[in-house]
């Protein structure tokens, strides 16, 4: 099982990475086809909890997300969710019963803002800045949520004796997550350090580096133990089968979703 998880995670991320390089088309391809497959296993969830949702309309919803800031539309965020919340209202209540009108829209909506918005910011990310500057923030962001994982699942299987939060998810300690994020910023701090020796991006300042680092870190844990208590409130212990030791595409990038929806705004504050 640790083997497959660890040939899974070395290639999907040199995958990733790849892509992240390239930029352009190719990455807001990638980030969609994530939302997509990410929608799919959330609706999947929904049904295992015998909640309504429109999958048809989350897949829309979440991509539209993206497309808007692949087109650099980013300001029309707040116009475009108004109008897919409004829309799903009227279409439900002219086509259901009006007893539950508001059900399937709320989660339909919440679901699709769930995935689509946060996501959608790496696209925005990427295209924000010309040159290395852009590339060297995704990848610092890759970087410290990848690090939080790995250092909290491991150090937290060897030496987690503290439960953080048994009722939502039982196998994470506090021991663990302090540990994820501690490598949350101690291995951007390395890859940052070597890149400015190499020259392979931009190389942000250390001490403005750990600021995003922590913050970036705390999101990505929180994102964890949300998408925990979404599985656990339905009765499934992964979001899908897709990704071998890892379950599905939606826990491989439940600590991405939430990071993603500060990253922006922590890079302003920050690094850039």
């Amino acid at each position: 099982m640790l083997v497959q998880r660890i040939v899974t995670g070395v290639i999907a991320a040199a995958l990733v990475l790849c892509v992240v390089v390239i930029g352009g088309p190719a990455f807001s391809v990638l980030v969609g086809i994530i939302v997509l497959l990410a929608a799919v296993e959330f609706h999947r969830l929904m049904r295992l909890g015998k909640i309504s949702v429109s999958l048809l309309v989350m897949i829309a919803g979440s991509l539209g997300f993206v497309v808007l800031e692949a087109f650099d539309m980013h300001s029309a965020t707040g116009e475009y969710s108004a109008i897919l919340l409004f829309v799903l209202l009227f279409g439900h209540l002219l086509g259901k019963r009006a007893r539950s009108a508001l059900v399937e829209p709320a989660v339909t909506f919440a679901g699709t803002v769930y995935i689509g918005l946060p996501l959608s910011q790496l696209v925005r990310i990427r295209n924000a800045e010309p040159g290395s500057i852009s590339l060297g923030l995704v990848m610092m962001i890759l970087a410290t949520v990848w690090a939080s994982d790995i250092g909290a699942y491991f150090f937290g299987t060897a030496f987690g004796r503290n439960k953080l939060a048994p009722s939502v998810s039982p196998s994470k300690s506090i021991e663990g997550a302090i540990a994820g994020l501690a490598c949350a910023v101690v291995a951007p701090l390395a890859i940052n350090a070597v890149v400015g020796r190499l020259g392979l991006w931009y190389a942000f300042r250390p001490g403005r580096l750990v600021a995003f680092c922590l913050v970036i870190g705390i999101f990505a844990q929180l994102g964890d133990l949300v998408e925990s208590m979404l599985k656990r409130s339905v009765g499934a212990k992964d979001s899908g089968s897709l990704l071998p030791g890892h379950g599905g595409v939606l826990d491989r990038c439940d600590s991405l979703i939430a990071a993603s929806a500060v990253a922006y705004l922590a890079a302003v504050s920050f690094l850039i």
